[in-house]
């Protein structure tokens, strides 16, 4: 098996679809095309799998509109890791729809299989199903983890493409990044000389950036959690505070702990003119690797009110060197704003247990807690609102978000 020659992060996959662009073919979703079809001009399906968590494909799917590329999300009605009913999966779903995507069903056969249903009754009620929660006849459909047994019954619902149907996707090259292995090279194979291309892309590979498959688990159940207990702290006042999660991962007769437990000894130290002279190359660098547009020597060394007392410098475990920072000054007597906050590339949960320090620090000095991100920037917007940061308004290409205390 070839190596992937692409990173699996969000920029790793937006220079897959620069690539795809690059070689001049256009996008197209699976609705736009018939079963059988041979493409006229260089076409390419953009498939992704939704197997684990709707908020990577909400990414996902921002990420493709940034770049004028519509796919079609494959969605599960009996996933173990997300309600699509639930609000959460809704809005999720409702905002794929809303940037030009197309949904279709990912469908679990073996569900029918081991519950004595009749696989093509079954199917089609799922595809029913589906379409009366996108008001819009769904015109394709996945099998889940697909057995030889299922792929065999070629099952051709009227009017609805089988991605594993030999004839129905006869003009289409398949690539896949199933586990985050290419069976072929993908740039080799978007750059051959086949009209028409069948990419499927699973979401957690490229939008939870854990170094492995078992890491991506990790965060995608993390992250699971906390939309699911977004939900419950609007609704269920028995339930109390917000919980925190650890994941606990079993194996080889040991137990390793990942996550939170990284985050039990983060902390965070006052940046002041003295220690920023030693640290400054050191957060120039973190701007630069964050994939941010690096601040400017002056603009660290620009002094404003309270900056010097109110900033700070984020240490995980016993490093020396900071892994990342908080610049921050006052705005009047009852707020301050955030200026920047960045982490560098330290494991599952520190940047949140950073953040909540930050907040905590504040505590008593400050009603409210402001900062700026890009309109573009989902994965930003969901972190702070994943720590009860709430979007004000927008203003010109940045939105405002608010933390009150």
């Amino acid at each position: 098996m070839k190596q992937n020659p692409l990173e699996f992060s969000p920029a790793g996959l937006a220079h897959l679809l620069t690539a795809l662009s690059g070689a001049g073919y256009r996008t197209a979703t699976f609705g736009e095309v018939s079963a059988g079809e041979v493409p006229r001009e260089k076409t390419v399906l953009l498939r992704h799998d939704v197997d684990v968590c709707m908020d990577f494909a909400r990414e996902m799917a921002w990420i493709e509109k940034a770049q004028g590329v519509r796919a079609t999300y494959f969605l599960m009605l009996q996933s173990p890791l997300y309600n699509l009913f639930s609000r959460h999966s809704m809005g999720a779903l409702q905002e794929i729809c809303d940037l030009g995507h197309e949904i279709a069903l990912h469908f679990d056969a073996e569900f029918a299989v081991r519950e004595g249903k009749d696989i093509t009754q079954q199917l089609q009620f799922e595809l029913r199903t589906l379409g009366s929660l996108v008001n819009a006849p769904i015109r394709a459909f996945s099998f889940h983890q697909p057995t030889d047994d299922a792929i065999a019954l070629c099952l051709a619902p009227e009017g609805v493409i089988n991605t594993y149907h030999p004839q129905h996707m006869a003009g289409f090259e398949y690539l896949s990044d199933s586990n985050r292995g290419w069976r072929k090279d993908p740039l080799e194979t978007i750059n051959g000389k086949h009209d028409g291309l069948q990419i499927l892309l699973h979401p957690i590979w490229w939008m939870s950036e854990g170094p492995t498959t078992e890491d991506c688990w990790d965060l995608a159940i993390k992250r699971n959690f906390e939309s699911v207990q977004e939900q419950i702290l609007e609704t269920e006042r028995a339930y109390g505070p917000a919980r925190e999660l650890a994941v606990r991962r079993a194996g080889s007769g040991k137990v390793t702990e990942v996550g939170l437990s990284e985050t039990e000894h983060v902390t965070t130290r006052v940046m002041d003119p003295e220690s920023l002279s030693v640290w400054i190359d050191r957060a120039i660098q973190l701007e630069q690797d964050s994939g941010l547009t690096p601040w400017s020597r002056e603009n660290f060394l620009l002094d404003l009110p309270d900056k010097w007392k109110l900033s700070k410098w984020v240490y995980c475990g016993n490093s020396e060197a900071p892994v990342g920072y908080a610049v921050i000054s006052r705005k009047s007597s009852f707020s301050a704003h955030i200026h920047r906050f960045v982490i560098g590339d330290t494991g599952v949960g520190v940047g949140t247990a950073a953040l909540r320090n930050v907040i905590e620090s504040l505590e008593g000095s400050v009603f409210f807690l402001t900062l700026f991100t890009e309109t573009n920037s989902f994965r930003v917007q969901n972190f702070y609102e994943n720590n009860n940061f709430k979007k004000v308004l927008s203003v010109g290409d940045n939105f405002l978000y608010i933390y009150s205390f």
